[in-house]
């Protein structure tokens, strides 16, 4: 009996003495797992301060336009950064920061590199898209990768205004007087033709007969509906014809081509400039539509902004057959480039869409004219 007491004894003493030494063993790792936990992330923490962002300053702007300006950017960087992209940002608000809102004119113009780069240097940032007179603010930005994390860093701001708009008049050959505005470097007329004389003095045919207007090859006008209470806010409608004698505008004035209207087109758009977009048909680029529309008198909320004054209003048009239409809801203007025997080029805007819409017409058809000043 003695004998197993002592057994007992032994075994249990051994069984406390081999739990105290694990604890004293789990006590220990502990510890160690902490102290190199703490190492480890101060080691991460030293080698993230050693990788530098890169540093940008925004340079003044140069070369402001109505529609867009230069700036450039010095990027200092070190070697440890990936750049990804570097351009400017702006607002009509202070301290313009990604991401953009639909909601206010602000903008912004990058130069993308798929592989990174880690090159120090000046860049220079031509961009367009904005609105004449108008106070933005700007900043240069650079987008890169520091230890596969995507970064952002903003230089200084700045600040600019951009050209304002010049307005004029024209008198046509019956006294009819214009609002005129220059967009770039094109003088418009900021309404549609309202004369019912060529410039030499002779008169254009009135052709109210749907008829007589759907056989004819001569130039002719009506009023829209055969009103002539719309000849003050709408102006005249005219076929191809009248168009083709070289005679509607004013002197020093001409009906715009194709081509003038891709001028304009191309300013007034803010997100398609200098684009080969403006060479197809159909409805084509952003919004250039919606700031040439006024502000008032488009169906169904389709008014524009109006930004540059060009007061295009939903003036309709003439079926070939003599028909009329889309008053309130649309507008078209005829251009003097010929696409065919039967056809012409000419514009339209229309109440739901931002854009502009290029297209070949029946030279029987009748829409607005707007003219534009003959280069000096």
């Amino acid at each position: 009996m003695k004998k197993m007491q002592t057994k007992l004894f032994n075994i249990t003493n051994f069984i406390c003495s081999n739990l105290f030494l694990t604890v004293i063993i789990y006590i220990i790792l502990t510890i160690l797992f902490i102290t190199c936990k703490k190492n480890e992330d101060l080691l991460e923490e030293n080698l993230s301060n050693l990788l530098v962002s890169p540093e940008i300053s925004t340079i003044d702007i140069s070369d402001i336009t109505q529609v867009g300006a230069t700036s450039s950017a010095i990027i200092n960087n070190d070697g440890d950064s990936f750049i990804y992209a570097i351009g400017v940002i702006w607002s009509e608000f202070e301290n313009p920061l990604f991401p953009l809102s639909s909601n206010n004119d602000e903008g912004h113009y990058r130069i993308s590199y798929k592989n990174g780069i880690q090159e120090s240097g000046t860049y220079i940032f031509d961009f367009g898209g904005l609105s004449p007179n108008k106070t933005y603010y700007l900043k240069a930005y650079v987008s890169f990768n520091i230890d596969n994390l995507c970064n952002i860093v903003y230089g200084n701001e700045v600040s600019f205004t951009t050209e304002a708009l010049i307005h004029g008049s024209v008198t046509d050959i019956e006294g009819n007087n214009y609002n005129t505005v220059q967009i770039g470097n094109q003088v418009w007329m900021a309404e549609n033709l309202k004369t019912t004389k060529y410039n030499d003095g002779t008169d254009i045919i009135y052709l109210p007969d749907e008829n007589e207007w759907s056989q004819t090859e001569q130039g002719a006008y009506v009023w829209h509906g055969n009103n002539i209470e719309n000849k003050e806010i709408y102006g005249a409608l005219y076929n191809w014809y009248a168009v083709e004698t070289e005679k509607l505008c004013p002197e020093g004035w001409h009906v715009p081509s194709d081509d003038d209207w891709k001028i304009l087109e191309a300013i007034v758009d803010q997100s398609f400039g200098g684009d080969t977009i403006w060479d197809k048909t159909g409805f084509r680029g952003h919004n250039a539509g919606c700031r040439l529309k006024t502000t008032e008198g488009w169906s169904s909320g389709g008014n524009g902004s109006d930004v540059f004054s060009f007061s295009a209003k939903p003036t309709g048009y003439r079926y070939p057959s003599g028909g009329y239409a889309m008053q309130s809801s649309e507008a078209g203007w005829w251009t003097s480039s010929e696409n065919s025997n039967q056809d012409s080029w000419y514009r339209r805007i229309v109440y739901i869409y931002s854009s502009i819409e290029r297209y070949a017409y029946t030279k029987t058809s009748g829409f607005s004219v707007r003219c534009v000043k003959n280069s000096e």
